[in-house]
């Protein structure tokens, strides 16, 4: 365990600010992971005191946290945050708001129900994306019947994984041709930064487009709770034309960081999200 900082942070007029302390995850002691050294020098700054703990020190002994706190980690790490806390995370994934974006079919599934698609002589895409609807954790997202895992995924694995239930809600998709991706980092409603995270470089996003989903989603009701959050957009080839599409929307509560993005703004996106969620605990 390491612990730097000074004191609780104020604002100017000097009421409390969130968070008045941060835990951060690291996987070796004494080494801050990459993503996590900006946060942890901008917390120094703002003289928030700062707790280096691994997974494991975790499980033995949960975090004596308080909606005052702040924590950084991976999903699995924050995951045990927000339950101890009593937060409600409900991934925001395909908001209605903005989904003339989506450029291509999504649909509402069960694994029982895409199993059974599958394996039907009236099915009309050669390859569907599948992925989890309540937890980004159940499993990792997967491409069928490319990737043939459907089945274990439902039957289980002796001595590696049980099965899920046919019942799992899921995401499904059409799998279309993306040139290039990107995430725009959002605060308060603002656009922080875009960062290209796969594909052709120079294969650019239309930003106005990206500007107007922004905008709109964070004056609906869907997105009125997301003061942080990450929303990945790519170009696709569509009926020869190269066309802005979203991809998803990523809560912020444990958003992954992409070259580009400043230490400063990440934390803000962070500070902002976690602040909305332990308001909203049960």
């Amino acid at each position: 365990m390491q612990t730097s900082g000074l004191s609780t942070a104020k604002a100017k007029d000097g009421k409390e600010t969130f968070p008045k302390r941060c835990f951060v995850q690291w996987f070796q002691e004494g080494v801050i992971p990459g993503d996590y050294q900006g946060v942890v020098a901008e917390m120094k700054s703002r003289g928030v005191p700062v707790t280096m703990k691994t997974t494991e020190d975790i499980l033995a002994k949960p975090l004596p946290l308080t909606q005052h706190d702040l924590v950084v980690g991976n999903f699995d790490w924050t995951h045990i945050a927000t339950k101890q806390l009593g937060c409600t995370v409900t991934p925001p994934d395909y908001p209605k708001c903005i989904e003339h974006l989506l450029h291509r079919k999504i649909w509402q599934s069960t694994l029982g129900e895409v199993q059974a698609f599958l394996k039907s002589k009236e099915r009309k895409v050669e390859q569907v994306f599948i992925k989890p609807a309540e937890s980004a954790k159940v499993f990792a997202a997967i491409i069928e019947p490319k990737d043939q895992m459907i089945d274990a995924l439902i039957a289980g694995v002796p001595g590696v994984m049980p099965g899920l239930a046919k019942s799992t809600p899921v995401h499904c998709a059409e799998v279309v041709k993306m040139l290039s991706e990107y995430r725009a980092y959002v605060v308060e409603g603002e656009i922080r930064q875009v960062c290209h995270y796969i594909g052709k470089k120079e294969v650019k996003l239309d930003m106005e487009v990206v500007k107007k989903a922004v905008n709109t989603l964070c004056k609906s009701e869907e997105g009125k709770h997301l003061r942080g959050f990450g929303i990945d957009f790519a170009v696709l080839e569509k009926d020869g034309k190269r066309v802005t599409c979203l991809i998803e929307v990523n809560d912020g509560f444990s958003l992954g960081k992409y070259e580009g993005l400043s230490g400063k703004d990440y934390t803000d996106l962070l500070v902002a999200r976690w602040a909305e969620l332990v308001r909203g605990r049960k």
